[in-house]
């Protein structure tokens, strides 16, 4: 496959991903005769103990092909993987990781989502309206009475002053007739029409409104309409007043009390960003325990990996050295130098050797299942190859420095469930403050003014002029006013009070449970480290004494054949299960010692520095950490030096 460098900038988290995604060039399907040019610069030369691991295997699988006893169902390719290739995998191909990624995304929208809350609120609106009119007008019977033209005697008059300057005829008297009470009605039908229509008025409205919320709970809104409406002062609406433009503004505060319901640091709204904001460092820290647990758990694997190859490869040179002693005991046989007994034990011992090589070949292709499940997300190439650890002879013999002191310290420091923990107790503290402010007395204040134009009758010839004259209204109103809210006994919020104090009490609680389990997660780590390193040495030395009594055991039988072969056989076994039990002991180090760094939840940070095997990629470690792509995995002191060194 081709090398794949990946680094993501969009999250910090993300971002060592792309870290670990550099630092683990991915090699996979590459043999050892044909390295990619990548990885021919990044990757370490295979030692010769490689090479002759892997051309054990590589023999034995190909001679069962052309022997005819490979199983079809079994994986017919190998795929040689180091473990920065198998950890690059893990990381890509990951589901559960995959999904984690996921919800940093949700969460970050979430936080977006709460600060939204506060941000201006603009409403713009333009409206048209028609307004039409109509006369009430009834059918019926009109009477009419007829008048004296002329006044008489006594009837009453007023006398209207007339202006000197006018010289054309001025009315200086009006006089009221009296009725001729000899007249009687006269009956006159008038046609008129129901619902005369004398014509519609169109209004047009424009309206700009702001409104801000607050964090402390308070709400300010201001607006602006403005109205066009054309009024006519003739019946024919031929001759409008020319003045159609009118503006009003108005203000509006509404606040709780300080010391109430939703005023202050623990309002509602403002309560919901400070959890959103935690929610999303929660998922931040879930994400990087989710990368700790999948190393962990490709590490782990891979060791156990390991370890079944190396075991098989003891099994089948144990297998090999059987086949030479029977060879040679067929030709002491025929010399006559040692009895049909003692060459059938020899050839019984290598029958059961051959058992053994066949458990181990399948105990081998089952933790290359288990692996690959685990670094590969599409099931049809679970077992499409078999997984052979390359490289790792330069690793499985270093032991990691260890600073037993501050190994829980620095559990307690770096752990991700930890961190989450401790953010849940803060996120139940501010369950509860809210809670508790949700209880106090629900007073709400209001407030609000308006400066009102008119255009019912006559306006503003522009809307310049009604823009200029806004402060200069035709009216003015205020209003303010107080609202007391109380649910009776106010039971609810109380209850919800009381069930925040407990839950604030369980996440203290579920916090302490986690340091405990960690500190006995170190500590067994420890432990075992420990006795792994123990068992090493006593098992190198015990290999070392029991290949040497197998050496003179066979120079005797074969010189002097003074030896019996039950003996030399014994001795045969101590070797395979002394080397059996070094390649244990050393398995069992490597994966305490990868126990450790999960437990203190650095494994990442440090499997990130092994995989340095040159300057070059020192050189891009420091360049990366100096950056801050791995804010969560480095601590500051460390950024700090390693700014230093690249400098």
């Amino acid at each position: 496959m081709n090398n794949q460098i990946y680094l993501h900038n969009n999250r910090r988290i993300c971002s060592f991903l792309g870290l670990l995604s550099v630092c683990l060039v991915f090699t996979s399907g590459k043999s050892f005769a044909e390295p990619t040019s990548l990885g021919a610069i990044l990757d370490p030369p295979p030692s010769e103990q490689d090479k002759n691991s892997n051309q054990t295997i590589k023999a034995f699988f190909e001679h069962e092909k052309q022997e005819g006893i490979w199983n079809p169902a079994e994986p017919d390719s190998i795929v040689y993987l180091s473990s920065s290739n198998i950890l690059l995998k893990a990381i890509q191909h990951n589901l559960p990781l995959r999904i984690a990624e996921k919800d940093s995304e949700k969460v970050k929208q979430a936080v977006l989502e709460a600060k939204a809350v506060f941000d201006p609120v603009f409403k713009i609106g333009l409206s048209k309206s028609e307004t039409f009119t109509y006369e009430r007008q009834k059918m019926g019977q009109v009477f009419l009475r007829k008048f004296i033209p002329k006044p008489t005697a006594g009837e009453p008059y007023l006398d209207v002053t007339v202006s000197p300057f006018v010289t054309t005829p001025q009315i200086n008297r009006i006089g009221y007739l009296q009725q001729d009470p000899t007249t009687n009605p006269v009956s006159k039908n008038y046609p008129v029409h129901l619902k005369k229509e004398p014509g519609s008025y169109s209004t047009y409205t424009g309206s700009l409104s702001v409104s801000q919320q607050l964090p402390w709970g308070q709400q300010v809104s201001l607006s602006k309409v403005s109205t066009h409406k054309e009024t006519y002062y003739d019946e024919k609406r031929k001759r409008s007043w020319d003045a159609p433009w009118a503006i009003s503004v108005s203000a509006n505060v509404l606040s709780p009390i300080p010391y109430g319901k939703n005023f202050g640091e623990w309002s509602s709204l403002n309560t919901d960003l400070k959890q959103a904001e935690l929610q999303a460092k929660k998922v931040d820290w879930n994400l990087k325990a989710t990368v700790n647990s999948i190393l962990a758990q490709a590490n782990l694997a891979y060791w156990n990996l390991v370890l079944n190859v190396e075991s098989l490869v003891a099994i089948i040179r144990n297998q090999h050295e059987l086949e030479i002693q029977l060879a040679h005991a067929k030709r002491m046989l025929a010399a006559g130098r040692i009895t049909q007994y003692g060459h059938d034990q020899i050839a019984t011992e290598l029958a059961g050797a051959k058992v053994k090589v066949a458990q181990g070949k399948e105990s081998f292709v089952a933790a290359s299942t288990k692996l690959a499940a685990i670094i590969e997300d599409d099931e049809r190439k679970v077992a499409d190859s078999l997984i052979l650890p390359a490289e790792y002879h330069s690793i499985l013999g270093a032991k990691a420095a260890v600073d037993w002191k501050s190994a829980v310290d620095t559990a307690l420091g770096r752990r991700p469930e930890l961190q989450v923990k401790k953010l849940d107790v803060e996120s139940s503290q501010n369950e509860h403050e809210f809670r508790k402010n949700q209880a106090l007395p629900d007073i709400a204040l209001s407030a609000g003014g308006s400066l009102a134009q008119k255009n019912s009758k006559y306006g503003y010839k522009s809307y310049g002029s009604a823009l200029y004259n806004t402060f200069d209204p035709d009216s003015k109103s205020f209003n303010a006013g107080v609202t007391y809210t109380y649910p009776w006994k106010n039971r609810a919020a109380l209850a919800a009070m009381a069930r925040s104090n407990l839950a604030m009490d369980q996440s203290r609680m579920s916090e302490e449970m986690q340091r405990q389990m960690i500190r006995k997660e170190v500590n067994d780590a420890l432990t075992a480290l420990s006795s792994a390193n123990a068992r090493i040495d006593s098992a190198i030395s015990y290999e070392k004494l029991t290949s040497q009594a197998l050496e003179k055991g066979k120079k005797r039988w074969r010189i002097k054949a003074d030896i019996r072969e039950s003996e030399l056989l014994i001795k045969s076994r101590n070797l395979l299960k002394a080397r059996l039990a070094r390649i244990a002991a050393s398995i069992a180090y490597k994966q305490a010692e990868t126990a450790l760094l999960s437990a203190q939840g650095i494994l990442a940070e440090k499997i990130v520095e092994r995989t340095a095997v040159n300057d070059f990629d020192r050189h891009r470690l420091l360049v990366l950490s100096a950056s801050g792509a791995t804010p969560y995995f480095s601590k500051q002191s460390q950024r700090d030096n390693t700014v230093a060194a690249v400098e």
